[in-house]
């Protein structure tokens, strides 16, 4: 019934940041985790490299403390 994510920003080679980090999300709670996004401000322009972006995020799995069967990052982006 719930799920736990993260938001990471992502840009070039030196561009990333846990802008949300990992949250437990539940119906209940989504509207309000959406709106925190919603409110994020973007933290860099410029470059798309996923292949940095991934690299940043998988380690983030092993220390956000919740034990999933199944892990998933999902990128967005717009370049």
């Amino acid at each position: 019934g719930s799920i736990a994510v993260a938001v990471v920003q992502w840009s070039g080679a030196s561009q990333q940041q846990l802008s949300i980090g990992f949250t437990q999300i539940t119906a209940a709670t989504a509207g309000a985790f959406g709106d925190q996004i919603g409110a994020l401000a973007r933290a860099f322009s410029g470059g798309t490299q996923p292949d940095d972006a991934i690299n940043f995020v998988t380690p983030l799995f092993a220390s956000n403390g919740f034990d999933a069967p199944r892990q998933v990052i999902d990128v967005s982006g717009d370049g």
